[in-house]
């Protein structure tokens, strides 16, 4: 059977831009002749089946406590950890990228902890360029696509300010990451969902089916 009509992608639906990822992982499944929608992701049990899933942008404290609720007694997130040791890519945006990162530090609030995946080898550090009103958008250099710059959504964005040694930069400029890729975990500083460019989902694609 063809990988193109088996692949299932989900994304995490208890904050965040959600159907605005939705719409344009659907967008690129289409294009590529994927007859599969992507699904929203709350319970642990849906994420067996997945072969992908994005983790939106939004509020990565509230995104934290629901996804390690007291109902799924960290079902969820050790339920996604097993799912990745067994192959399943992960694109976070935002707040996602802070989600998969092995240390999250606040800009601002120094007393700080929530509960992340520790899935990638990067640090972060949330809320680097303030507050929502301090949102800005930038043309971004992103390895593997080609000389057109991608519009980069910067709203209340983390940045990345290490990686391991197993993890590719994708986009950079002299004191910030703004893009990287570890085996099939994407990370992305910045909201591609929110534009009209589609080649980060499509690259997201290409890896879960590489």
């Amino acid at each position: 059977m063809s990988k193109k009509k088996e692949v299932q992608i989900g994304v995490l639906a208890v904050q965040g831009d959600v159907l605005e990822h939705v719409n344009m992982m659907n967008e690129v499944l289409e294009k590529k002749g994927i007859k599969s929608k992507t699904i929203l992701v709350r319970k642990p049990e849906q994420i067996e089946q997945l072969d992908g899933l994005i983790i939106p942008g939004g509020e990565s404290t509230v995104m934290s406590r629901l996804v390690s609720e007291m109902r799924f007694d960290n079902k969820l997130v050790n339920t996604i950890r097993e799912k990745v040791k067994n192959g399943m890519a992960i694109l976070g945006t935002c707040a996602g990228t802070i989600m998969l990162s092995k240390t999250s530090k606040d800009h601002v609030v120094k007393d700080f902890s929530q509960v992340i995946l520790e899935l990638m080898d990067i640090d972060v550090i949330r809320n680097k360029y303030g507050r929502q009103q301090v949102s800005f958008e930038l043309p971004i250099t992103i390895e593997g696509f080609g000389k057109q710059p991608f519009p980069g959504v910067f709203i209340r964005a983390p940045v990345i300010t290490s990686v391991g040694k197993n993890v590719d930069i994708l986009a950079r400029n002299s004191e910030e990451i703004f893009a990287a890729k570890q085996g099939k975990l994407l990370a992305a500083t910045f909201h591609p969902e929110l534009t009209d460019d589609m080649r980060f989902h499509e690259y997201f694609l290409n890896l879960i089916l590489s």
